[in-house]
């Protein structure tokens, strides 16, 4: 995106102030409104003529960035369109600013997909879809660390909520096994002609677990920085353990939790014993085992500071020294 950001605001064109005019769930009376002071105003045959020229305006000015004359507009944000509400509110009104564009001469504005902005785009230059328009550059290269103004870098989420990063790869790792040998011990049951007796509906088992990994990718999982409540949702998983040799072996298995309420039940349901020995962290109770050092910075006393997002140090780090202890 040319400007700022991919919210309504920051779509149409330069000014925000102009853009945010434009977004029709900010008229007056909801919960949002607009912070440049100026509020949308509903589109009636009086005032759509005024309102669509303010709007095309602005869409001539972002058209000046672009090589092709098709231009892509969004019309959303995050959490934006979870109530019928909206929908309505935003489809009428551009839907009469459109009726009015239209009439002009050499124009066309339009509700659409990407698929539909790409295909434009195909048409406009001529070429099959899914190709290069010749004049088109081709941008490579490492995009990393992005940042959306000043030097405010994306980091933060590399490291926030390590303890979810590691366990989606040791889950991911686990995930893989249990496919392995689900489709190893189907195979073995068609070579034997045992196939309809193997519980194949335990396909669904490994779908689901597919699908909890697969939706903790999301940009706001795997990266820390959902809010509390979220995280916890997601780090509410059972742990299961399976031999993964041919040969049964007796063996403890030893589990870090944080509660004394732990049940550890077999395949089919039914209680184990376990047992649960404190792991202490206290000097005066036990020798240290390791000592580790690390570096830690400071955050900016400023208005904006590091977060889940960013990383907005103070100056360089100093060490911080700790001490793990265990029984």
């Amino acid at each position: 995106m040319p400007f700022y950001s991919y919210d309504v605001p920051h779509t149409c064109g330069p000014d925000p102030k102009i853009c945010c005019q434009f977004d029709f769930k900010r008229l007056p009376g909801g919960r949002i409104n607009c912070p440049w002071k100026v509020p949308p105003k509903s589109v009636v045959e009086a005032n759509v003529a005024e309102r669509a020229q303010l709007l095309l305006d602005q869409y001539r000015k972002k058209s000046k960035l672009y090589r092709s004359k098709v231009l892509l507009v969004p019309l959303g944000d995050d959490f934006r369109y979870d109530k019928a509400l909206e929908w309505d509110q935003q489809y009428t009104n551009y839907q009469k600013l459109f009726d009015y564009m239209n009439s002009q001469p050499e124009l066309h504005v339009q509700f659409g997909t990407l698929t539909d902005y790409f295909n434009a785009l195909y048409k406009a230059y001529g070429v099959p879809q899914g190709s290069r328009p010749g004049d088109f550059p081709v941008l490579s290269g490492d995009f990393f660390a992005y940042a959306d103004r000043e030097d405010h870098y994306w980091t933060g989420y590399y490291t926030s909520r390590p303890f979810y990063k590691s366990l989606d790869r040791v889950i991911e790792s686990h995930l893989r096994g249990a496919e392995i040998l689900y489709s190893l011990a189907v195979a073995n049951a068609r070579h034997a002609g045992m196939e309809g007796r193997y519980p194949v509906t335990d396909y669904a088992l490994l779908v689901d677990a597919r699908r909890s990994v697969g939706l903790f990718q999301h940009h706001d999982a795997i990266t820390g920085t959902a809010k509390e409540n979220v995280v916890i949702d997601y780090g509410t998983k059972y742990l299961v353990l399976f031999n993964p040799i041919e040969q049964e072996r007796l063996c403890a298995v030893t589990v870090l939790v944080n509660t004394v309420r732990v049940r550890v039940l077999t395949e089919d349901g039914q209680t184990l014993p376990v047992q649960l020995s404190a792991q202490w962290s206290s000097a005066t109770q036990m020798s240290a085992e390791v000592q580790m050092q690390f570096m830690i910075y400071g955050t900016r006393p400023s208005k904006d500071k590091s977060g889940a997002y960013l990383f907005l140090p103070d100056g360089k780090p100093k060490v911080f020294s700790w001490l793990y202890l265990t029984c």
